[in-house]
């Protein structure tokens, strides 16, 4: 008896320090999204496309410059709030290995009054924009964000103005101070950095929204 529990808590043990086998998920560079798509993200085509910013974030090795080809129309209709932050970056395209799916599928970015909060350096560049809603809100969360060429802004919503946030392609260099995103560390300063190249209706705040941090500094984190 004594030797048969020996071996069970051998077996378990080596277990413990043997790794199980994982899926490809996280394990990519670029990733094709659409909403209508049912692929997992696996392979190297629209085929093979995922339907969520989610699952398309879940595909990518994040510890290296990543893509997301938007290969058809996706419809972003939740807020886009990863619980991490992480090292490497992620372009955000329509155009990808010579292929401009704007062109060959109506590939476009909806949108409807919703946020994406960055984890990470994020680019948009050669992509269209369909904003459904009145606003939509890219909170930078201190890492670097861009608007990179080929941005356009194909549809913009009723009272889309340019003017204030809630009537804008908005971008907020900081913190978004309302308990979605990451953690907003008053004490600690960061730079901001946003470029813009294209794009219309585009307002950018160089601050955390919603807190008493933003009485800091109007231009840092």
């Amino acid at each position: 008896m004594k030797k048969i529990l020996a071996f069970i808590l051998c077996a378990l043990l080596i277990c413990a320090f043997v790794p199980f086998s994982v899926s490809a998920a996280g394990d990519k560079t670029v990733v094709f999204l659409d909403t209508m798509a049912t692929g997992d993200g696996s392979g190297d085509s629209p085929e093979n496309a995922v339907a969520s910013l989610e699952d398309a974030f879940a595909a990518l090795d994040l510890t290296k410059d990543c893509t997301i080809v938007v290969s058809g129309y996706f419809l972003q209709m939740q807020n886009f709030v990863p619980t991490e932050s992480y090292e490497g970056s992620v372009t955000i395209t329509s155009v990808y290995d010579g292929v401009d799916y704007r062109k060959t599928a109506q590939a476009a970015y909806g949108t409807n009054s919703q946020r994406f909060f960055c984890p990470c350096e994020v680019k948009f560049e050669y992509i269209d924009i369909e904003m459904q809603g009145s606003f939509y809100l890219v909170v930078a969360q201190c890492n670097p964000f861009t608007l990179g060429e080929g941005v356009n802004m194909i549809t913009m919503g009723a009272g889309t103005t340019g003017l204030k946030f809630g009537n804008a392609f908005s971008i907020l260099g900081g913190y978004q101070g309302t308990g979605e995103g990451g953690v907003l560390v008053e004490q600690e300063s960061k730079d901001i950095n946003i470029t813009v190249m294209s794009g219309d209706y585009i307002l950018i705040g160089a601050f955390n929204r919603q807190s008493a941090a933003w009485k800091r500094s109007i231009f840092g984190c």
